[in-house]
């Protein structure tokens, strides 16, 4: 029999609840009462089993709980001597690993864990295995000494055995109905964990592996961009871009633009990734695309785009930089500001260059206007009367209106190309989501080794076979980003650093505008806000698809 104290609600969003005592036994678990008034569940520790010291009448409480608690012992003959089965421990975990784990990544890094204590329960006890009433606190402490002497017993490494450790009991407690001393997970030894320093890419080194010219290797020139795209798709998970399919895709027309965007499952968390694709990401797309379904015509324009260095990303200049941009036309040079300035009366000049031009007449002007004794209206009003001055300041018109036709005429050229261009790739991926719906976009896993998984279903429950073909394209993507490296001159990086530069590179590049980290956390798929605190911090007000185009546009 295990007694536990639980403090249970009637209804969910009572924010009260009363202390029961809940009983297990023969597998079967049962509640009794305690005669105490409810309690906050912020007054209740459940770990130590007690009424939290800021509780006003805790004292009474534990006293009655612990009361309840001795009688119920003496009525049913309790006795706790501690653990009651001959069960294998080790052998008892395996089974629990192989019928309660289906993904196959879970089941190695448990059944890890389980040889990793397997080697001390030899050390210790010269055997294969011991049986589960041998497990005390104790044992783990010193486990964590016998794996702190050997080459791989860092901490982190340590704390983590002994949390799954800490699980597969839970699981074989409960399951065989193990009635394990009190406090016993309580009592086994806490291990801090040790902070890794983060995998970060500069800004700089980012700028140098996008503005490189591509490499003659094509392994190496095709890590360069799939790590790329990985950064630019809101730091995507190399797991989850080699298993990136032409099923996962979907395009749209959103606000009168063709949208495109892949959804699919993660498959370390499970959690749904549903990503707009930047300009910068179709881009690298592109290169991945086959292109045996286009015409002539469309294959040469497919080609220069993506040969073109200066392709533009569905954005506006900034209107300040208008005034520095240059207009041609023809001016009057009997002008008197105008003749000082120019030679000829055609000219190429920017709203820039003409205010300070007027700005210094009207001041001298001004100092002209005082010296002849002229009051402040009288100079105001001849200010105004200046024919040479109102022919300035139509100049200066002229000049922004031309510019501002000029440059809308600009964007609607290159709003019309750029469409051209999703339109594009929009009839490829479309062609190849009916046609082979399952094929993978990046050349890195093969096609026919996971052709068991339907396109509604994801690669978190992939066979040992398919895990390892996985766990062999990760090796070989991170070497060839090794060997990029080298050719780049800068630090070795992984697949892994383009998920952590993301929210980086972000922060390093953002001007005016703030980043959410919510978004960011939404976009990264962390479970948790500290996750996301980890990589960056400061960020707020945008959303998860504004942060995808801004890092596109920003590189």
């Amino acid at each position: 029999m295990k007694l536990k104290v639980v403090l249970k609600k009637v209804k969910k969003e009572d924010e009260k609840g009363y202390l029961r005592i809940s009983v297990r036994e023969n597998n079967k678990t049962s509640l009794k009462s305690i005669p105490l008034l409810p309690i906050e569940p912020k007054y209740w520790h459940p770990t130590r089993q007690v009424v939290k010291s800021t509780f006003g009448e805790y004292r009474n409480y534990n006293k009655i709980i612990e009361q309840t608690i001795d009688d119920l012992k003496a009525n049913k003959n309790f006795k706790e001597d501690g653990i009651k089965t001959n069960l294998l421990f080790l052998e008892t975990c395996g089974k629990i690993i192989d019928t309660d784990y289906a993904k196959y990544s879970t089941k190695k890094r448990y059944i890890n864990s389980i040889k990793s204590f397997s080697q001390f329960i030899l050390y210790k006890f010269n055997k294969d295995d011991i049986q589960i009433s041998s497990l005390t606190p104790e044992l783990f402490e010193h486990f964590a000494s016998f794996r702190k002497n050997q080459d791989n017993g860092g901490d982190n490494n340590i704390k983590f055995v002994i949390s799954i450790m800490k699980i597969l009991i839970k699981k074989l407690e409960k399951k065989y109905d193990i009635n394990l001393p009190n406090n016993f997970y309580n009592k086994i030894i806490s291990i801090k964990s040790v902070e890794k320093k983060k995998k970060i890419l500069t800004p700089d080194n980012f700028q140098k592996i996008l503005n490189s010219p591509p490499l003659e290797n094509k392994k190496l020139e095709n890590a360069r961009q799939i790590f790329l795209f990985n950064a630019f798709a809101n730091g995507l998970r190399f797991s989850d871009s080699c298993t990136l399919r032409f099923c996962d895709f979907e395009v749209s027309i959103f606000n009168g633009k063709i949208e495109i965007r892949f959804r699919k499952i993660m498959r370390k968390t499970r959690k749904q990734i549903n990503t707009l694709v930047s300009f910068n990401s179709i881009l690298i797309l592109a290169k991945f695309l086959p292109k045996d379904i286009l015409d002539a015509t469309d294959l040469l324009k497919l080609n220069h785009f993506i040969s073109a260095k200066q392709m533009v990303k569905g954005k506006t200049d900034n209107p300040e930089d208008f005034d520095n941009i240059k207009e041609s036309l023809t001016i009057n040079l009997e002008n008197s500001i105008l003749i000082r300035h120019f030679s000829s009366n055609e000219i190429s000049v920017s709203v820039a260059e003409l205010i300070p031009i007027r700005e210094n007449y009207v001041q001298s002007l001004k100092l002209q206007y005082k010296r002849e004794g002229k009051d402040d209206v009288s100079i105001d009003i001849l200010l105004s009367s200046n024919e040479d001055l109102k022919y300035f300041n139509a100049l200066i018109e002229l000049v922004k209106k031309n510019v501002k036709i000029k440059m809308e005429n600009r964007i609607k050229d290159e709003m019309n190309l750029n469409l051209e261009f999703y339109k594009i790739i929009s009839k490829i991926i479309n062609h190849c989501k009916i046609n082979k719906p399952l094929d993978f976009i990046f050349p890195i896993l093969e096609n026919e080794d996971f052709k068991d998984i339907p396109a509604n279903g994801d690669f978190s429950f992939i066979n040992e076979n398919q895990h390892i073909k996985t766990e062999n394209a990760l090796a070989t993507f991170n070497f060839h980003l090794g060997e990029m490296c080298k050719i780049l001159n800068i630090p070795k990086i992984s697949s892994h650093y383009s998920r952590h530069s993301f929210g980086t590179i972000l922060i390093a590049t953002k001007k005016d505008k703030e980043i959410d980290l919510y978004s960011l956390q939404k976009a990264l798929g962390h479970s948790t806000i500290q996750q996301t605190m980890d990589y960056i911090q400061d960020l707020s007000n945008e959303g998860k698809d504004e942060l995808t185009k801004r890092i596109s546009d920003r590189f």
